[in-house]
């Protein structure tokens, strides 16, 4: 994965600016993020997320970036991935690790609702995000702490796009 190197605001700026998609990651020090690490590094999968698609961010999940980051987007489990359409409403978010096949599928379906998003006129008005892979603890109601074993179930959770928490960057001004 080629990672943005500046700013979350400038990286925001590039991916509004180009029409791409934001993808941020969040990683741990745990095993999970470890193995998510060599699937975001897979040649398929970087392939799929290159410069003409997404603007790719990496955030240390104790990190002050990530905890600015959480204030908009709750980060419940790590590792954890956000796909953020140009509008800064989620796409999809994938909790904890994916293998590389799996991945390169949500990948192409991000990059399909997105374009369908960015070249409909009116935007749609409800979106599904699917959290991908959510740890047990996550649903037991224990803070993430990238320790979870590697039980998973799927959730889909539908927002309203025009009611989408404030844009990230709007917090940075």
């Amino acid at each position: 994965m080629k990672w943005f190197s500046g700013s979350i605001g400038d990286a925001i700026q590039k991916s509004k600016r180009e029409k791409r998609i934001f993808i941020v990651y969040i990683t741990g020090q745990d095993e999970l993020s470890k193995k998510m690490d060599a699937t975001l590094e897979n040649t398929e999968v970087t392939a799929l997320c290159g410069d003409q698609h997404c603007v790719a961010l990496k955030l240390k999940a104790n990190g002050e970036e990530c905890g600015f980051f959480s204030q908009i987007y709750p980060v419940v489990t790590v590792p954890s991935v956000y796909f953020i359409a140009v509008n800064g409403s989620p796409i999809e978010v994938t909790a904890g690790y994916v293998e590389p096949n799996a991945f390169c599928q949500i990948i192409q379906s991000v990059i399909k609702n997105h374009r369908a998003q960015t070249d409909v006129s009116p935007p749609l008005d409800t979106q599904s995000i699917k959290m991908s892979n959510v740890q047990t603890a996550v649903s037991s109601g224990q803070p993430a702490s990238g320790q979870a074993d590697s039980a998973s179930s799927n959730h889909t959770v539908t927002t309203d796009s025009n009611s989408a928490a404030p844009a990230l960057e709007e917090r940075i001004d």
